[in-house]
C-alpha cells in the first residue's frame, strides 16, 4: 500500500517513486525508548 493525498493520488519521493504507507519506523522508535526507560538488556 501507498500513502495517498487529499485527492486519493500516490505520494511520490523526491526521486518520483512511490511512498510506502508503514509505521514500522515509528513502532521501532518507540519501542526502543520503551527498552531504555525499562533497562531492558535484549
Amino acid at each position: 500500500m501507498y500513502k495517498k493525498n487529499e485527492s486519493g493520488e500516490i505520494t511520490k519521493d523526491e526521486n518520483g517513486e512511490p511512498i510506502l504507507d508503514t509505521d514500522i519506523p515509528e513502532i521501532i522508535k518507540a519501542f526502543n525508548e520503551f527498552k531504555r526507560k525499562y533497562q531492558l538488556g535484549f
